[in-house]
């Protein structure tokens, strides 16, 4: 399938950010608008996107495997993982919470999409165990975003110095051990499943 990018010389692209109602850079292609016409594309970029980004931009043309249902690869270091990379973010955090945000709703569509092309496709042992493998990846992608998205509102709207960040931070990760998850409904799916963070 031929889908065309809004693509600059130095690898960043753009994208429609839902919060702001507008066209911003992202250096990751996996969170680039794809246009279904190259048309489409020029009238964004002439249209739509900033004077002073256009002239670093033109619209570039990708192939997408249809065959291939786990063509993307998904970038976890995209959120912040450490101690030090939280507190880098906290002078920050109106920013990265939408940047964070945006990222929840497109993994949420992506879930979505698996969650129905698994619904509507038969699906041989292989393709079942790539969509399995695709959903899980995505899955554990969103739980990363949701524990970053958590430190962030804790730490909003507060004056924190290097030592409450720290103890901030110990609580977080305490909290993070100690999250179970209890099943709804399907607790015999659990039983045998050795998860630690599972209370059946």
């Amino acid at each position: 399938m031929v889908c065309y990018l809004i693509k600059s010389k130095r690898g960043s692209y753009i994208r429609f950010d839902e919060n702001s109602g507008r066209y911003v850079p992202v250096n990751n292609r996996r969170f680039a608008t794809k246009f279904q016409s190259r048309d489409k594309a020029k009238n964004i970029l002439q249209n739509a996107v900033s004077k002073q980004l256009r002239k670093n931009y033109k619209v570039s043309e990708v192939l997408y495997d249809t065959k291939d249902i786990d063509s993307y690869s998904i970038a976890p270091e995209e959120t912040p993982n450490t101690k030090n990379e939280y507190a880098q973010v906290v002078f920050e955090t109106d920013q990265k919470r939408a940047e964070l945000i945006s990222a929840l709703s497109n993994i949420d569509k992506e879930i979505s999409d698996i969650n129905h092309y698994i619904e509507f496709t038969n699906l041989d042992a292989y393709r079942g165990w790539m969509a399995f493998s695709m959903l899980q990846k995505r899955l554990r992608y969103r739980r990363k975003i949701k524990d970053a998205l958590c430190v962030i509102n804790q730490v909003k709207g507060c004056c924190v110095d290097a030592s409450m960040l720290q103890e901030l931070l110990d609580e977080i990760d305490q909290g993070k051990r100690k999250k179970r998850y209890t099943p709804r409904v399907l607790d015999d799916l659990f039983e045998k499943s050795g998860c630690s963070n599972v209370k059946v």
